[in-house]
This record gives C-alpha cells, sequence and structure tokens, in this order.
C-alpha cells in the first residue's frame, strides 16, 4: 500500500496494491483472505477505506488449459490477464480485521517465546487451509 501515487508524487486519499500471480483469473480476489488482511491493513494504516487492487494473472484461466486433449494452441483465455478491483470496507471491519492482526501478533510472538506450535485451528486461519495440501512439511515436522 502506498500513499503516495507513483506517478504523479500526490498524496492519495485510497490504497493501491498490485498482485502478480499464478493463481488462475477465475479465482476471486475474495477468496486471497491473505491479500484482504493485507490490503485492510493498508487502509487501515492509510486512515481510508477505499483502495483499489490490481490482479495480473500469469496463467490467465487455468481451468481452460485443461480441456480438449485435441486443441494444439492455448484457448484465448488462457493468456496472462489483468483485472482492477475497487474495495470498499467500513470502519468497523477495518478495526476488526486490525486487532485480528495484533491478535496474530501476540500468537506469533508466544511461539517465539515458547517454542511451542499453536493447534492447526490457530496456525492456519480460516479460509487457508487449502495452503497445507502445498506445505514442504506435510507429514514431516509439521504438526498439524
Amino acid at each position: 500500500m502506498n500513499k503516495t501515487c507513483p506517478q504523479c508524487g500526490e498524496e492519495s486519499t485510497f490504497g493501491f496494491e498490485l498482485k502478480c500471480t499464478y493463481q488462475s483469473s477465475n479465482k476471486s480476489v475474495e477468496e486471497n483472505t491473505a491479500w484482504i488482511h493485507q490490503i485492510m491493513a493498508g487502509c487501515y494504516v492509510l486512515g481510508t477505506t477505499t483502495a483499489y487492487l490490481t490482479k495480473y494473472s500469469l496463467m490467465g484461466n487455468w481451468k481452460s488449459i485443461f480441456g480438449k486433449k485435441e486443441e494444439k494452441s492455448l484457448p484465448e483465455n488462457a493468456r496472462p490477464s489483468l483485472h482492477a478491483y475497487k474495495l470498499e470496507f467500513t470502519k468497523e471491519e477495518l478495526e476488526r480485521n486490525w486487532q485480528w492482526l495484533r491478535d496474530r501478533r501476540e500468537l506469533y510472538l508466544r511461539i517465539i517465546e515458547s517454542g511451542d506450535l499453536l493447534p492447526k485451528a490457530l496456525a492456519v486461519p480460516s479460509g487457508q487451509d487449502w495452503e497445507c495440501g502445498y506445505c514442504a512439511f506435510k507429514g514431516k515436522e509439521c504438526l498439524l
């Protein structure tokens, strides 16, 4: 999040964020809870309730890539795509998110002090449990 426009250098009254991702373009931005938490925190710090998010999906719509085997070239919607979103939050939503982030900080500080891992319900925020499927520690040192 930045409060100064990168082109003209003027102060803005909104936040803006650019995300470049290999995620499919058919995945909604609301599903990216980590992004939303980050953008909301930026809005809270900037003192604004509006942010703009630009999502650059490098692979376009992945669903179309795994379509018909007889197709020799990628379908048009499998190309990189750029989408822009205007996100608006209430002050209450931003305050709740800020408190959630502060609570997470306390949990992590407790881990550092004690060396004890958190139970999965606390360690992996709601909506992010899909990450466990891609974790390098799965089945090894992970206690989740």
